[in-house]
C-alpha cells in the first residue's frame, strides 16, 4: 500500500510560529484527520518553524503502525525487545508496519521522485507549501556502524543512518525534487538540513543588530517589595515562537540569576509592562537585565531563541 501527496489529502495548520502537520491512517487509505488549530497527531506529526518568507520546510521518515500509532521503540531495535515505561510498565517493540514519510518541501518545489514497492513514481507536491505524503509496506532502514570498529563485530555500534526529522530529505524514500531553482538528487544523509538544502530556497530569518533593540528600561519594587515592575518599549516586534524578550533577575556579587521569559505577543513600539519576583526572596542589589532573543538564521525544522541574546538595557536596584 502506498500513497503520495497526490492521492491523499493532508492538513497543515499554522501555530504560534510554526507550521504544524498531523495526519492519520484509517484501514488501509490515507485519510485527513480534522484537528484544531496547533494540534497535531503525536509522534507523526509536529510543530515547525517557519523561514524569513513564511514558509515551513520540514522531511519525517520513520516506521509506524496502521491505524495513524508510531512506532513505540526507536528504530533498529530487534522484535520482542522490552523497554522499560511510564509508571514502571513494560513496552515489548512490534514488528513496524509501515513506513512513512512526509512533511513540506516548500513553495519552490514542483515535483518529487520516490521509491516505494520496488519502483520509483514522480508526484506532484499539494497546496502551494510543497505537501508530500508517501505511506507504503514497511521497508528495511538503512544501518550504520559509528565508531570504533572492533574485531568482534557484534561488539561494534550500529544505528539508523536516517533521520527521521530533518530540514529536506534525507532518507532512501524520496530520490529527487525539483525546485524552480534546479533539481535536488537526494542522498540518505543525518545531516539537520537534508539534502536539498542547497536547492529548498529558504529564506534566512532576519537577525536584528544591538542597536535595533536597545531602549530605555525603568524597574521599581512593588509596594511589598517581593517583586520588581519592569518597563520597556519594544523596539522588534514579538508575533510567534521565534522570538522572545527575557528579563533576568541577578543579585550583585552572587553566581545564580533567574530568567523569566515574557511569554506574550507584542507589536514593534509596545510598550512591555510585566512583574518578576525576587531571586530567592534575596534582599540587597539587584541587576535587572532584558534581553530580546531569536532563533537563528538558519536554524533547521525546529529551533529555540537562540542564547543569550540581543541586550535591550539593564539597570541596578537595591532591595532594603
Amino acid at each position: 500500500m502506498m500513497a503520495s501527496a497526490s492521492s491523499a489529502s493532508l492538513m497543515f495548520c499554522s501555530c504560534s510560529g510554526c507550521a504544524a502537520a498531523s495526519m492519520a491512517f484509517v484501514s488501509s487509505e490515507v485519510m485527513s484527520s480534522p484537528r484544531r488549530l496547533g494540534v497535531t497527531n503525536g509522534a507523526l506529526g509536529g510543530c515547525f518553524l517557519l523561514d524569513g518568507s513564511g514558509h515551513a520546510f520540514t522531511a519525517i521518515h520513520g516506521d509506524a503502525q496502521p491505524g495513524a500509532q508510531p512506532q513505540p521503540c526507536p528504530t533498529g531495535f530487534r522484535v520482542g525487545t522490552a523497554l522499560r515505561g511510564p509508571h514502571g510498565s513494560t513496552v515489548r517493540c512490534p514488528a513496524p508496519r509501515r513506513t512513512i514519510d512526509f512533511g513540506l518541501l516548500g513553495p519552490n518545489a514542483t515535483s518529487f521522485t520516490y521509491r516505494a514497492a520496488g519502483r520509483e513514481h514522480t508526484a506532484r507536491p499539494l497546496g502551494g507549501v510543497g505537501a508530500f505524503l508517501v505511506v507504503q509496506q514497511h521497508i528495511k532502514p538503512v544501518m550504520r556502524e559509528f565508531g570504533l570498529h572492533h574485531e568482534d563485530p557484534k561488539l561494534n555500534l550500529s544505528g539508523p543512518a536516517e533521520p527521521y526529522l530533518s530540514l529536506t530529505p534525507g532518507s532512501q524514500v524520496i530520490k529527487r525534487v525539483a525546485y524552480t531553482g534546479g533539481e535536488c538528487v537526494a542522498r540518505v544523509t543525518l545531516a539537520a538540513r537534508g539534502a536539498c538544502n542547497a536547492q529548498a530556497g529558504y529564506v534566512p530569518i532576519p537577525q536584528p543588530e544591538v542597536e535595533d533593540v536597545r531602549a530605555p528600561l525603568r524597574v521599581f519594587l512593588t509596594p511589598d517589595k517581593q517583586a520588581f515592575r519592569v518597563r520597556f518599549r519594544a523596539r522588534q516586534a514579538v508575533l510567534d515562537g521565534r522570538s522572545t524578550y527575557t528579563i533576568e533577575v541577578r543579585p550583585v556579587g552572587g553566581h545564580g540569576f533567574i530568567t523569566h521569559r515574557y511569554s506574550r505577543n507584542v507589536a514593534a513600539g509596545g510598550l512591555v509592562r510585566t512583574t518578576v519576583g525576587l531571586y530567592n526572596h534575596r534582599r540587597g542589589r539587584f541587576r535587572i537585565v532584558v534581553r530580546y532573543r531569536t532563533v537563528q538564521a538558519h536554524p533547521g525544522p525546529t529551533g529555540s531563541p537562540a542564547y543569550p541574546g540581543l541586550i535591550v538595557g539593564q539597570v541596578r536596584i537595591n532591595v532594603p
